[in-house]
């Protein structure tokens, strides 16, 4: 069997939260509905990261009670070490990322037929400018982003952050070299994918935020966000 007719023969869903109690109690029952619907093995990795609310003893109970479900506790509150370490832990042929917030039955199930031809899967929020119900300055953010990462990274592709896809083998391994953390990690993940020379194949998604996102929050994150840029740059050069 040629790489390019590779069929997926289970997959782990990695969700990663931070005090998301509220959502997730929501979400979750979906989440693993989807699962079950495509008719493969699969797992469900809650990759919990510092939550001071609830939100630990919820993933717990929903392991208890789901064979399919399991918890990864991470003492920091930390989405890019949440997604870092969910990859190495993952147990299945594929890897699913949706934030608990942000996914999409359809997604999954298009993203496991693309794996057959692709190393990576990437829900774009870009591809249809029609489906992206987000505040305007919202996709302008996310617009520009994308264009300094084009100008500045050679990025070839139209969204670094959200749902995706990926083969375990060789990301896995793409995934552990990252030296960035919080929001840039998947930015960092994507470029290595793209550099490593893996297929790499973006699928349109719709967007609505559940949650609404404090501009105040994204102004916080800034020096952050520089921080991990140079890091980044650093590590790629």
């Amino acid at each position: 069997m040629t790489p390019t007719q590779q069929t997926i023969g289970s997959f782990s869903v990695l969700v990663p939260v931070y005090n998301d109690a509220p959502v997730l109690s929501k979400q979750l029952p979906g989440i693993l509905e989807a699962a079950e619907g495509q008719g493969l093995p699969f797992e469900v990795l809650i990759a919990e990261n510092g939550s001071t609310d609830a939100t630990g003893p919820m993933a717990e109970t929903f392991a208890q009670n789901h064979p399919a479900v399991r918890t990864l506790r991470l003492p920091e509150a930390n989405y890019g070490r949440a997604l870092q370490g969910g990859i190495a832990a993952c147990r299945r042929e594929a890897v699913v990322i949706f934030n608990i917030d942000f996914w999409s039955p359809e997604f999954l199930g298009e993203a496991l037929k693309a794996l057959r031809e692709a190393d990576l899967v990437i829900g774009s929020k870009t591809l249809r400018t029609d489906w992206d119900r987000r505040p305007i300055l919202r996709r302008w953010i996310t617009r520009s982003f994308n264009g300094f990462l084009r100008l500045f990274f050679g990025f070839q592709g139209t969204d670094t952050h959200g749902m995706k896809a990926f083969l375990r083998e060789p990301v896995s391994t793409l995934a552990a070299a990252c030296v960035t953390d919080h929001f840039i990690f998947d930015t960092e993940l994507v470029l290595r994918i793209q550099r490593a020379g893996l297929r790499i194949r973006e699928i349109p998604v719709p967007i609505r935020e559940i949650r609404q996102i404090g501009y105040r929050n994204l102004i916080r994150r800034m020096p952050e966000v520089f921080r991990n840029l140079v890091r980044m740059q650093r590590a790629l050069s």
